[in-house]
């Protein structure tokens, strides 16, 4: 039996129960949370698609919410604008989105022309055929990863000029950003990361500029990043339950609708 398939075995229970929630939450508002990796606990398999071992589990006690948790291996902004591109999104009082750091971490040009090639036909739909003509993959000089040149699944033009311009179609939507990684500290995650991994703040500040509603971990400290993270990326309980917070803080301020 294939990984894949137990955690959909596993996650049989935890649909149920949020059934449950958004039957007795019906009349309050709805919100719509679409996470990469980063929205689940990642060091038991059982947590794969268990939303209440994370933040979301808060949010679907208390409100009327449809989750959607790592739906690709590499998930990013691009698939929730195809999911978006293809189902009504005007029910949702606010959408999470917790994406990113697929998208802006820099990799071995091998692994991005592969997601590339996946993940096409939602770039062909979202911004035309001309796509590879659009946004070339650029190679990021002076750094090389598993004895490969390092890229990122799109440029930071390609975000500013076709990503955003969507992304500030909807009303009540709230971000989460991506927090610094630490050069000298690994924690769980036990081989090296590229060199030029904080290009992903780059990308941040872009996003975060543009965004009214953001969830800022840019500017976590050193013992921040030890203290919530388990591996630089996701997330300890205690980092879980910073993101809640920030989260509700930005629910409390109300929608444009």
């Amino acid at each position: 039996m294939s990984k894949q398939i137990i955690i959909k075995i596993l996650a049989l229970p935890f649909s149920i129960l949020s059934f449950f929630f958004r039957v007795k939450n019906f009349r309050k508002r709805r919100i719509l949370i679409f996470t990469d990796s980063r929205g689940i606990e990642v060091k038991k398999l059982i947590n794969r698609q268990n939303p209440f071992s994370s933040y979301v589990g808060y949010f679907i006690r208390n409100y009327n919410v449809k989750y959607i948790l790592m739906p690709e291996k590499h998930t990013t902004i691009v698939d929730f604008l195809y999911y978006a591109s293809k189902t009504d999104l005007s029910k949702y009082d606010n959408i999470v989105l917790h994406l990113g750091v697929v998208d802006f971490s820099p990799r071995p040009v091998s692994m991005v022309k592969s997601i590339r090639y996946i993940k096409r036909n939602k770039f062909v739909s979202l911004f035309g055929a001309e796509i590879d003509e659009i946004d070339e993959l650029r190679i990021d000089n002076g750094y090389i990863y598993n004895n490969d040149n390092v890229t990122k699944i799109y440029s930071v033009d390609f975000l500013k000029s076709y990503l955003i311009p969507k992304l500030q179609n909807f009303n009540g939507l709230i971000c989460v950003g991506v927090n610094r990684v630490l050069e000298h500290w690994q924690g769980s995650y036990e081989k090296a990361r590229p060199e030029n991994m904080n290009d992903i703040l780059e990308y941040d500040n872009i996003l975060r500029s543009a965004i009214d509603k953001y969830v800022t971990l840019s500017d976590w400290s050193d013992d921040d990043i030890k203290f919530y993270t388990v591996d630089n990326i996701h997330y300890t309980a205690d980092g879980f339950r910073f993101i809640k917070e920030e989260i509700i803080r930005l629910l409390e301020l109300g929608n444009e609708r």
